[in-house]
């Protein structure tokens, strides 16, 4: 800037010499006198403005995106408009956590395995009766009419034992069972008659009344010592009446009982009465279960109470260093959840969001789970939340919890196959827009070094005038800003600033979104203030406020025409001009 004024001055001089040069001079103002004559002058004294820039200077967002490093996160995306938004996603599979609550193992069925002698009067006759009128050497072969008796048996069962009842299962409506059969099988060792005689059994073997079917019948031709079998699918049990609350708490048994009644009869037997015993003797055996042994479970209609609740912790976006003091009031996000699973169970759930160990949950995410009433088939059901995140952002977290809760409705059926393996993913979407509402407040302040030498030669321009900048600025971003300067002293032998005072503060405010406006800067300082001689650093001062639209790259901030101002014009000390071409001259 000396070498700007005193460029000046020569050239002011200049013109003046050619201005006069055809005049006559008094003898006193000749070059010889010139010393005796005050050439201290300020030229331009109503003020000049130097044109610095013809072309624009452009300040576009992805520019600033890119010196804060947002341009750098995977979080912030580019939509086909240009504007910005915080996008982000992740998937949590809870496929482990569901099957602890041990599906495979909701209720377990004993299988029913009997094996009884019985023992019965022959009815028709009178045995007795008979051998006393029938004389001794007639009583090898008789023929009787009629011998026919009755079957009446009862048999004791136990299924389920309340200790093995787990603590979810409140109700249990249809058992499906896997290819489970009721075998009954009598056998008779003693019928009167012959080998070949054959009697007509009708009987009922009566079930339970929460099997289904409830009875089989014993229909056809039996022999003594030939085995009769009656082989009967069961299709299901039926345990909705059955209080499963109350077997636990209590610890007792699901019981019941096993009726088979019916008869054994036959017409014109021939018996030997010297072989013939009052009763008819043999077995009864029943099985209820599958060819192994057992009783599987094909699927339950249940009614179950389970709670869970599970953290998962992922990475996410937090505002770069820059934020760290910013009041940041973004628009609300759009966040989907998504539930996949291929279960029928009545569940419903939420989600918690927090800054990863915070106390508080800044945002609550409810959901539905789908209902799938065949395991080989996922259903999947979306939410959509609206949800404030600005709390979680102003933390600065780059991770964030999850915390669910789920729980199962225990008034609604659900649906179960232990052998299925059953699966549960959640996918959450979070799509956020960068448009700063009214209430954000972003603060930049940086010192900034201008040097020694540099501020050394502000300072004594300031010391005389004051300076200025004027130029016509273009805003197409959705925010305004104010600016302020302040010029400092760095004392290095303490470390500390010393704030160099203005005539006023140094403020600039660009126009608002949209709009065309004049930025002008004027600095003055007190004349002669001998601080202005130690100035060093800058203290720049950013105030960025919104009012709600979107970012885009292409958004900017331009400057044209832009001046130099020197509101008091050029001063020139003529007589320092003179004193230096003395020195150079010698």
């Amino acid at each position: 800037m000396k070498k700007f004024l005193k460029t000046t001055g020569i050239a002011a001089l200049a013109a003046f010499a050619l201005a006069f040069s055809s005049c006559n001079v008094e003898p006193a103002y000749t070059l010889e006198n010139l010393q005796n004559i005050d050439l201290n002058v300020t030229l331009f004294q109503n003020g000049i403005q130097l044109r610095l820039a013809d072309s624009s200077s452009v300040f576009r967002v992805d520019t600033l995106m890119k010196s804060v490093g947002l341009d750098s996160s995977e979080f912030i995306k580019q939509g086909p408009d240009g504007s910005y938004y915080i996008s982000y996603s992740d998937s949590m599979d809870l496929t482990e956590d569901i099957s602890g609550i041990g599906l495979d193992e909701v209720i377990t069925i004993d299988a029913v395995n009997f094996n009884e002698d019985i023992s019965y009067n022959l009815e028709g006759f009178d045995l007795a009766n008979l051998l006393a009128i029938v004389p001794p050497e007639l009583q090898g072969e008789y023929t009787i009419p009629d011998i026919h008796y009755d079957i009446d048996k009862t048999v004791d069962i136990e299924l389920l034992s309340g200790q093995d009842l787990p603590e979810m299962l409140v109700g249990v409506g249809d058992i499906v069972l896997d290819q489970v059969y009721t075998t009954v099988e009598l056998l008779f060792t003693d019928l009167p008659g012959q080998d070949t005689q054959e009697y007509d059994l009708d009987a009922t073997v009566t079930l339970p009344a929460f099997f289904d079917p409830t009875s089989i019948e014993l229909k056809g031709k039996i022999k003594k010592n030939e085995v009769f079998s009656r082989n009967v699918q069961i299709n299901k049990f039926n345990l909705s009446a059955v209080d499963f609350v109350a077997m636990r708490e209590n610890n007792t048994t699901l019981s019941d009982q096993i009726v088979i009644n019916g008869t054994v009869a036959a017409e014109n037997v021939v018996v030997n009465l010297a072989g013939m015993g009052p009763t008819v003797n043999g077995t009864i055996g029943v099985a209820v279960a599958d060819a192994n042994g057992k009783i599987l479970v094909k699927s339950i209609q249940a009614k179950i109470d389970y709670q869970m609740n599970q953290t998962f912790t992922s990475a996410f976006f937090a505002l770069p260093e820059a934020f760290s003091d910013a009041t940041i009031e973004l628009p609300d996000a759009t966040v989907d959840l998504t539930v996949k699973t291929n279960m029928a169970l009545p569940l419903a759930g939420s989600a918690d969001l927090k800054a990863q160990g915070a106390a508080a949950a800044v945002a609550t995410i409810n959901f539905e789970v789908p209902y799938s009433l065949d395991p080989s088939v996922f259903e999947e059901k979306t939410s959509h939340n609206t949800v404030s995140l600005n709390d979680l952002l102003e933390e600065a977290a780059d991770s964030l919890d999850f915390v669910t809760s789920i729980a199962t409705d225990k008034n609604t059926w659900c649906y179960i196959e232990p052998a299925a393996e059953y699966g549960m993913q959640l996918d959450i979407d979070l799509s956020l827009p960068l448009a700063f509402g009214a209430g954000t407040l972003i603060h930049f302040a940086d010192t900034l070094e201008i040097g020694a030498d540099t501020g050394k030669q502000i300072g004594q321009i300031l010391q005389e005038s004051s300076i200025g900048v004027k130029a016509h600025v273009t805003n197409t971003i959705p925010i305004s800003a104010d600016v302020t300067i302040k010029f400092l002293g760095y004392d290095e032998a303490n470390g500390t600033y010393t704030a160099i005072p203005l005539n006023s503060p140094v403020s600039i405010q660009l126009p608002a979104p949209g709009e065309e406006g004049l930025l002008n800067i004027e600095i003055g300082a007190e004349k002669g203030n001998a601080a202005l001689e130690k100035l060093t650093h800058m203290e720049l001062g950013i105030d960025v406020h919104a009012n709600g639209q979107a970012l885009k790259g292409e958004d900017y901030i331009v400057l044209t025409d832009i001046y130099l101002l020197l509101p008091n014009g050029v001063h020139l000390d003529g007589n320092a001009l003179l004193d230096q071409e003395e020195n150079e001259n010698e």
